[in-house]
């Protein structure tokens, strides 16, 4: 698969009004908000050799892309410690249930129980804090808040 792109002057002017390290020009021009156009193309078999990216580099770069452009995986740990909690508390009232009702003895489970709310608790404890450290990242990246399309004549000292 081929990852080929044209841009106009305007898109690369805005694009390196953006200082910081790990650019994907892909992700940025979407980022950036211009009209994009895709041409589907077909591509022939590789000649000779192999590609220089292995599974490995595959990864390695998705994740890069993934952490420096969004906050969604700190978003899915929140979300994945309240399940594991909100399932530990149906687990636990469900042992209460037998032991009470059923004279079951709780044995090493509400230990299990009780390690997995509060597992729950830290990983959700874990996204809020990347969440705020995330924020952080953000605001030094440095990006620019607004792009500037186009200038008109106004010239604030005229009109002091």
């Amino acid at each position: 698969m081929g990852n080929f792109a044209i841009y106009s002057k305007e898109v690369i002017s805005s694009y390196h009004q953006i200082r910081e390290r790990g650019q994907a020009l892909i992700l940025f021009a979407k980022w950036l908000g211009y009209k994009q156009v895709t041409i589907e193309i077909e591509h022939n078999q590789r000649a000779k050799g192999k590609s220089g990216y292995n599974l490995m580099k595959l990864l390695s770069l998705a994740s890069e892309n993934i952490i420096c452009q969004s906050n969604k995986p700190l978003k899915l740990f929140i979300r994945f410690g309240i399940f594991m909690s909100f399932i530990s508390v149906l687990y636990g009232l469900f042992l209460i249930y037998r032991k009470l009702f059923l004279d079951i003895a709780l044995g090493w489970t509400g230990i299990m129980v009780s390690v997995f709310f509060i597992g729950g608790l830290l990983f959700a404890n874990l996204g809020v804090i990347g969440i705020y450290l995330g924020k952080i990242f953000d605001e030094t990246k440095n990006r620019p808040l607004y792009l500037i399309k186009d200038k008109t004549g106004f010239n604030e000292e005229k009109h002091s």
